[in-house]
């Protein structure tokens, strides 16, 4: 029976980089070079890990040199629903 819910036995696309279309083109060029199912997900696992610490470094990074308004993102998490309205 379906819910519409995947099942247990199918793939989470929990992450967000799943949906980026470089994230299939990299499995089809690990393919190519004759890696394992088994040998592909250990890579994006690392891929993503990657991916992960250099998307948090570069934020950290436009902090630092004054690129990103801290402030403004401060205000936008701790904003609460019908905050907005001025």
């Amino acid at each position: 029976m379906s819910d519409g819910q995947p099942s247990s036995d199918e793939p989470q696309n929990a992450d967000p980089q799943e949906d980026d279309p470089r994230h299939g083109e990299l499995i089809g060029w690990l393919r190519e070079q004759n890696h394992s199912d088994e040998e592909i997900e250990l890579i994006m696992l690392k891929v993503a890990e990657y991916d992960k610490q250099t998307t948090r470094e570069s934020i950290f990074d436009s902090i630092d040199a004054g690129h990103f308004d801290l402030s403004k993102i401060i205000g936008e998490a701790l904003e609460k629903p019908g905050d907005d309205a001025e």
